[in-house]
């Protein structure tokens, strides 16, 4: 490998050797006493024993001073630079080399079966050493040369066949050297795989860097998308929210006159506009974990037809039939609200993506469960790019981006609606064949007496209220305060805590209506908090155009309600008709 001559790889490669040299220190110390020992025992009637105690114990010392340069002075941890370490590791090898190579001087008394049984030891231990030295140039050749040299030579000149059968002595000393010659290949191969398993490790290193490096950007891009999303509806939802509210003054003053459809018109316009921005919205609320789930007991056919019925404008308008096939009554225990969403984003997606044919609506019974599909006669979804669809802002058939047709943001929404309830989710589509979106409940009951839905309560054309709205825009509060007139609500502005606090001195207030953001560093949390010191308990809600994680975790973990720009007068007036709520039971514990 190419990538094994780079001198970082060579440097990890040398730093693997060093280490791997300490934790095989213990093993090749017992190894090369045993074989010591073995040395001893055949020259002992041969030698006298000072020399070999002298040489045993130089043997000793030597393995000694070995290992703790290896230890100590040849790691990384005592701070000397790499190729001082590996001279040390250098120095202690030949030093060994020559210490064991210093056992031949026993030879020339040994018979011809020790010597034999000699040879054998030395080169066991010259092969084993390939293992212990990852047969690593500098730490290798120092220690093998002086034994394979010396045992040639001492074939050559000492041992009993140089007396007695020199020409056997001369080809055993000439195997020898080929041993030597072949075991130096065998070195410099296994050297040269452990340069390249550093290689391997240090290529995984670089694209572990590389994975982490994509990693970090594209959460960083992830942010910045979240920020600009949130920084760029907050912008958006400002300039709407006061054109929703002067939409609803103008619907309730011109009802009976020539400007209605025009002022019709405007209404559907900005709740286009609305209906856009809050598919930002639920994707940010999603993603922060402030959606919470109100399962209650569901009754199916009803829900289903009335989820129906939002899209049959629109679907006539097309020409498209619509069809419901519920003939059994099947309940749940689910969230209606996030159901209702999950249904209109399909039933919407259905609509729009279908040019002729028609949208089924589909309750059926599996098992222990209730089976929702929504199937279309639309263009159809190739298998490859069926996840895709889930994708934010992605749209397969609308290479125009097409406004109309939305943002791409419907079955993203989907999907994590779906996470949230614990609805299993499939699609099943191939092209020119339409697509049918299958969801699974577990089924509650089956009986429709079971399960009773609540109605749904008119509001009162009217409201006795006063209200206080703080919102550092006076475009804002001026229409604000016109559409809560239109509606029987006397009204006070304020543009910041000191105005508020001031007008809720000359009168108390029944509900406020806070702006989240707000000039000079301040929140809306931070205002109602200040109101409430002066009014314990009293009803208020954010108004906020900012769709960030970490606000709308704030407004969350305050205990407030949030309401988001644009706020539609309907739903405003549901918001202050539930202050009215409010303020009787405060006025009945009174």
């Amino acid at each position: 490998m190419t990538t094994a001559l780079d001198p970082a790889i060579r440097a990890d490669a040398e730093e693997a050797m060093l280490h791997l040299r300490v934790g095989t220190s213990t093993r090749v110390l017992v190894g090369v006493c045993g074989a010591g020992a073995v040395v001893m025992a055949l020259a002992w009637s041969h030698t006298t024993w000072p020399a070999l105690v002298v040489w045993y114990g130089v043997m000793l010392l030597s393995q000694a001073a070995r290992i703790w340069s290896e230890v100590h002075a040849a790691q990384r941890s005592s701070g000397r630079p790499l190729k001082q370490r590996l001279n040390w590791a250098g120095w202690s090898a030949l030093m060994s080399g020559l210490v064991q190579a210093a056992s031949l001087a026993f030879f020339p008394s040994e018979d011809g079966f020790e010597q034999a049984l000699h040879t054998l030891i030395l080169l066991v231990m010259s092969t084993g050493a390939v293992v212990y030295t990852a047969g690593h140039p500098r730490t290798y050749y120092p220690y093998m040369a002086p034994i394979l040299l010396s045992l040639t030579l001492a074939w050559w000149t000492v041992s009993d066949a140089a007396s007695e059968r020199p020409e056997l002595a001369l080809g055993f000393g000439a195997l020898l050297v080929v041993y030597a010659i072949n075991l130096l290949g065998y070195a410099r191969d296994t050297w040269a795989m452990f340069v390249n398993a550093a290689a391997m490790r240090h290529h995984e290193a670089m694209q572990n860097q590389r994975l982490a490096a994509a990693v970090k950007a594209a959460e960083a891009a992830s942010h910045a998308k979240t920020r600009f999303l949130a920084a760029a509806s907050h912008d958006l939802r400002q300039p709407i929210h006061t054109i929703a509210l002067l939409a609803g003054v103008l619907k309730l003053r011109h009802r009976n006159d020539a400007s209605t459809e025009a002022v019709t018109l405007l209404d559907s316009v900005v709740q286009s506009l609305s209906h856009q921005l809050d598919d930002l919205l639920d994707i940010s609320k999603l993603d922060a974990g402030v959606v919470k789930v109100a399962a209650q007991p569901l009754s199916l056919p009803r829900f289903l037809h009335r989820r129906l019925d939002e899209v049959s404008n629109e679907a006539r308008a097309k020409g498209l039939a619509l069809q419901l096939r519920a003939d059994q009554e099947l309940s749940v225990f689910t969230d209606p609200n996030l159901l209702e969403r999950v249904l209109r984003n399909l039933l919407d997606n259905a609509v729009k993506f279908t040019a002729q044919g028609g949208v089924t609506l589909t309750l059926q019974q599996e098992g222990e469960q209730a089976l929702i599909k929504v199937s279309d006669t639309g263009n159809g979804i190739p298998p490859e790019q069926q996840r895709e669809v889930f994708q934010e802002f992605v749209q397969l058939h609308n290479p125009e981006r097409d406004r109309s047709m939305g943002m791409g943001l419907g079955l993203s929404i989907v999907d994590r609606l779906c996470r949230l309830l614990e609805i299993d989710l499939q699609l099943h589509s191939q092209p020119g064949q339409g697509a049918t979106f299958a969801l699974r409940l577990p089924l509650l009951v089956r009986s429709s007496s079971a399960v009773q839905q609540a109605p749904t309560q008119p509001l009162p054309p009217t409201l006795d209220l006063d209200v206080l709205v703080v919102d550092d825009e006076i475009m804002v509060r001026q229409a604000t305060a016109w559409l809560l007139s239109e509606i029987g609500c006397r009204c006070q502005v304020a543009e910041d805590r000191a105005s508020a606090l001031d007008a809720v001195r000359t009168r108390r207030p029944d509900v406020a209506l806070v702006d989240y953001r707000l000039r000079g560093g301040d929140d809306g949390i931070a205002v109602v908090q200040a109101l409430r010191e002066q009014i314990p308990g009293l009803p208020a809600a954010i108004v906020s155009g900012d769709i960030g994680p970490e606000q709308l975790q704030a407004v969350e973990s305050a205990g407030l309600r949030l309401l988001h720009k644009p706020l539609s007068p309907r739903l405003l007036q549901t918001e202050l008709h539930l202050a009215m709520g409010q303020r009787a039971d405060t006025h009945e514990s009174t």
